[in-house]
Order: C-alpha cells, then structure tokens, then sequence
C-alpha cells in the first residue's frame, strides 16, 4: 500500500503541475479535472492512514494503515465519516466532469449557464450541506470505546472478543 501510494503521490504531483501549466486549452473543464484528481489523491492518503478492514456480516471495521499504532476510537470513527465525505466529494467530481463534457459535445448552448459563479456556488453549497450532514452525523453517533463494546456484546455477543478490545476497532 505505501509503495502504491508513493506511485500516485508522485504521479499526482506531476499531473497537477501539467494540468495546472499546460492545460489552457481545456478552458473550465481544466477545474472538473483538477478537483477529481485532488479528491482521488486525498481518497489515497486516507486508506494509507487507515485503510480499513470490514468484518462482515456486522457493521465494523478496524484499523489497518500506517497511522494504526497511534489511532483511538474516535479518530476511527472520524476516519470512517471522512471516508464518507470523501466518497461522496469523488462520485460528485466524477459526475461533474462528465455532465460538463455531455454539456460540451451535445448541449452547447448550455455552456452559459454552467460556466458561471452561480453555478458553482451551488456546487460549493452542495459539497458543504453534505458536509456538515457528515460532521453532524459524527458528533451525534460517535462514542467512546466503552459504549462500544457494550453495543457490541449486546448485538454480537462474543463473536467480536478477538478485536473489541483494540483502539482500531470500530463497530
């Protein structure tokens, strides 16, 4: 995973330089493309730091990154909600790129109406009403590792023993 991660780290600085540089000829779509490649590397450099393992068929998850030795409970819990909001921020870069090349090739005359501050105004809300639905949503279910285990115990019994007692579990 850390060599990987290296490779991309690399490739995005590269990348970002060319778009950045390069790309005069792209127009607005150069920032479609520069917020997907900003938001995939992000996604990169979270699983490096936590990089997650599912333990289905309950809802938990533990730890498994670089970041491991020094994580708590909570910071997983922070880690999985981060994880949701970077999900969400990428599908919708991936969404936007294509919807502003469907608006190029087949809609042309639209291009004024998604081409100003209006509109991405409105991006900028969307990313930050989801946003705070996911910060929201943190705060409100979030706990401490001893009400963890008991919910665990309670829906799971003693199937979870093995990890309920690490930092790194999440449930």
């Amino acid at each position: 995973m850390l060599i990987i991660c290296g490779i991309n780290t690399t490739l995005f600085v590269f990348v970002f330089y060319v778009m950045w540089t390069q790309s005069s000829s792209l127009g607005s779509f150069k920032w479609y493309l520069l917020n997907q490649l900003v938001v995939a590397q992000l996604l990169d450099i979270g699983l490096l730091l936590f990089d997650p393992i599912m333990m289905g068929p309950y809802v938990a998850l533990y730890s498994n990154g670089v970041a491991s030795p020094i994580i708590t409970t909570k910071l997983v819990y922070f880690g999985t909600f981060a994880a949701f909001t970077g999900v969400l921020h990428y599908l919708s870069s991936i969404y936007l790129s294509l919807f502003n090349r469907f608006v190029f090739l087949f809609r042309p005359h639209l291009k004024s109406r998604l081409h100003n501050k209006y509109t991405f105004i409105c991006i900028v809300l969307f990313h930050a009403f989801f946003d705070g639905m996911f910060i929201n949503a943190f705060f409100q279910t979030a706990m401490d590792h001893e009400a963890m285990v008991q919910l665990v115990h309670k829906d799971a019994g003693n199937v979870l023993d093995k990890w309920i007692n690490e930092p790194i579990f999440c449930y």
